[in-house]
């Protein structure tokens, strides 16, 4: 897998705001370009041959990028969660049409529905993995994990572990999750201090809730 660079980013920071890439990347949310995140994507890569990829949480693109980018055969569908106000407007909205453009809707589909309105769009067995990014309050992650579970997703991609909530939530599951690997990667926020944060890869042993 190759480093992503910011013009494989179809977003419109540079344009908009006159700031560069690496300016902006101070983390307002999603994987940013870097070698951490490279290396997730590369075992990815090395080890799975995604064909239907579902996204829970769109927000700008980016993971969505990173997908489409490394699997360039394969389809990914965005759902972005609106149950706790999170809207489609402004930069998101942008995006998501960007990334439409760019890609092609045979490639890329987004829904503007919140995640537990998935399971009325497709049936069981139809997606191969599922990056889960949505909402990050625990019941948020709880709703998320079950949906997938619902869908009968045999792989999960669990973004901002670091996070208790996120930890809670996934706590509830261990009979039915097992830890395949966990991916470090690093932001600088708003703060202007640099995060450590952790992406798993988990296996699903079993969909019953």
């Amino acid at each position: 897998m190759r480093m992503l660079l910011d013009q494989d980013f179809v977003g419109i920071w540079k344009r908009k705001t006159g700031e560069t890439p690496l300016g902006i990347y101070r983390f307002r949310g999603g994987l940013p370009y870097s070698e951490y995140v490279q290396t997730l994507f590369t075992y990815l890569e090395e080890n799975y041959k995604f064909k239907k990829i579902l996204e829970i949480g769109f927000l700008y693109g980016h993971s969505a990028t990173w997908f489409l980018e490394t699997f360039p055969k394969a389809h990914i569908t965005s759902f972005d969660i609106l149950k706790t106000g999170c809207t489609i407007d402004g930069i998101t909205y942008v995006n998501y049409k960007l990334v439409t453009a760019k890609y092609g809707d045979n490639r890329f589909k987004f829904h503007r529905d919140s995640s537990i309105e998935i399971p009325k769009y497709y049936e069981p067995g139809v997606f191969d993995v599922a990056f889960v990014d949505g909402d990050h309050t625990c019941g948020g992650v709880v709703n998320d994990i079950e949906t997938c579970f619902k869908l009968k997703i045999p792989l999960l991609i669990i973004d901002n572990m670091e996070l208790p909530d996120q930890q809670r939530a996934v706590g509830f599951y261990k009979d039915n999750l097992k830890l395949i690997k966990s991916f470090v990667y690093y932001t600088i926020n708003r703060d202007g201090l640099t995060h450590k944060r952790f992406v798993n890869l988990y296996d699903v042993l079993s969909y019953d809730i």
